[in-house]
């Protein structure tokens, strides 16, 4: 799949091994998750450390990379 993705023309991926519900639930309860590392454009940072809006974004990509 990544592979066709790139030979299609795409030219970057961010790619997660955790779920949306295991990100939701790190923005439910942080201090549980502290450890959870994201990839945010251009850098990387703690999720329980982001603002809501940025952590609903993630999320957001998370969830519409396996629909």
């Amino acid at each position: 799949m990544t592979r066709a993705y790139f030979d299609m023309g795409g030219a970057h991926i961010q790619a997660y091994t955790l779920s949306a519900a295991e990100l939701e639930a790190a923005k439910a309860e942080p201090e549980k998750h502290a450890g959870i590392i994201v990839r945010v454009t251009g850098y990387s940072a703690y999720f329980t450390k982001l603002d809501n809006a940025l952590q609903d974004e993630i999320i957001k990509r998370t969830v519409s990379f396996l629909v």
